[in-house]
């Protein structure tokens, strides 16, 4: 009655109150296997997460982990860091996160439903970002949720209109020499 899952009644089966305790011993036994069952799967499934948590925070891109239903599991340093800039309620629990994923990629990108395999370039907190929708799927072909890949591209994107500048400027020189010869 107090908890205790390793006392037993000992009594064996003569009549029918021992029969009872007997039956309770065999239950009690049953649950504390069944329990030393699940605190097994559960620290195996910690152990896994950590390892996964650890491989995630080592990939140089961000990333956000989400169920069916758009609800965030996981976020790597790398997505806190950048999506922060935007949300600071990125750090606090996964509801919030989920808020903050929204808030800063758009209701179209953030469930992932509507932006799978093509990247989206998104400016967030005055970064661009590459961000990128996978679908995750069960062994049984079933979608379970969905991944995302965040990168900062904004130095990318400035050497790339740093370059159109330079192209179109390029361009006009060599355009206003040959006005002048053609008049």
């Amino acid at each position: 009655a107090a908890g205790e899952m390793n006392i037993r009644t000992g009594m064996s089966a003569s009549d029918e109150i021992t029969a009872a305790g007997a039956a309770l011993d065999r239950y009690a036994e049953r649950v504390y296997e069944r329990q030393e069952s699940l605190r097994a799967m559960q620290r195996k499934q910690r152990r896994e997460l950590a390892h996964l948590s650890a491989v995630l925070n080592v990939l140089p891109e961000g990333v956000v982990v989400q169920d069916a239903d758009g609800m965030v599991i996981l976020m790597n340093e790398q997505a806190k860091a950048l999506l922060s800039a935007v949300d600071s309620r990125v750090h606090d629990d996964l509801r919030s996160m989920t808020a903050a994923v929204t808030d800063a990629l758009g209701v179209a990108l953030a469930p992932g439903m509507y932006a799978l395999g093509d990247p989206r370039q998104v400016e967030v907190g005055g970064k661009m970002v590459s961000a990128q929708a996978v679908p995750l799927a069960s062994g049984a072909g079933e979608r379970v949720g969905t991944a995302i890949m965040l990168r900062d591209i904004t130095n990318d994107v400035k050497r790339e209109r740093e370059r159109d500048a330079l192209l179109n400027r390029v361009a006009v020189e060599v355009e206003l020499p040959l006005a002048e010869k053609a008049r």
